[in-house]
């Protein structure tokens, strides 16, 4: 399903509402799966944003331990962390996605 993204946190933080729009809105196709994360050492529920070749969309780390937080008709919310540098175990910060149905 299609979906465009905002990020609501910078680096764990709360934006301000209106400071949310100027960090971006990412268009991609919405896939959440269970992965082993190496560095945790463990099975993580992931939330990815995906263009039409499959390959991940540009600026838009993971969502780690994604859960719905909030679904209503017209959006939903995510929470989770990301760590957006993952190779080298790098800091994780709390992150939340609205996510608007685009259309297909």
């Amino acid at each position: 399903m299609l979906f465009e993204v905002t990020r609501t946190r910078r680096e764990g933080r709360q934006l301000m509402r209106h400071a949310v729009q100027a960090h971006g809105v990412f268009t991609g196709h919405l896939e959440v799966r269970d992965e082993f994360h190496a560095n945790l050492n463990r099975h993580v529920r992931t939330a990815r944003l995906l263009k039409e070749d499959g390959q991940e969309v540009p600026g838009l780390a993971p969502l780690l331990d994604a859960v719905l937080l909030h679904a209503r008709h017209g959006y939903w919310v995510m929470g989770g962390y990301e760590c957006p540098n993952p190779v080298s175990g790098g800091q994780q910060f709390a992150q939340s996605w609205v996510l608007i149905p685009a259309g297909e």
